[in-house]
């Protein structure tokens, strides 16, 4: 299809039930997922957070970041969930991501 997009999404390293689990495979099977995920022609990749506290759930180790880990793919990258305040928009200026999308942070009445 002419002009389409292509968009992987990915939820954060973390599980639903269990927020203290990280993929056992760490920095290496991200890089080879994302170099995966730039051969197959993604045009942006979006990793999504539990809507917990997103940079506690991003962090692989040390203070690399799934997003960060996931610009080798080399197409913007869009961080979510849990950036319930705007103080969060920091992510971009650190390098964690290319664009930040929100939710609830964003609602007057989230609930």
């Amino acid at each position: 299809m002419a002009g389409a997009e292509v968009l992987f999404r990915f939820p954060t390293q973390t599980k639903v039930n269990d927020f203290e689990y990280r993929w056992t495979g760490g920095e290496h099977d991200g890089r080879v997922i994302f170099a995966a995920v730039k051969a197959a022609g993604a045009d942006f990749i979006h990793i999504a957070s539990e809507g917990r506290d997103w940079l506690s759930t991003a962090t692989l180790g040390g203070n690399l970041t799934i997003t960060q880990l996931a610009k080798v793919a080399q197409v913007p990258v869009i961080a979510n969930g849990g950036m319930h305040h705007p103080a969060q928009a920091e992510v971009l200026e650190e390098g964690h991501s290319d664009i930040i999308s929100l939710g609830r942070g964003a609602i007057a009445i989230p609930d």
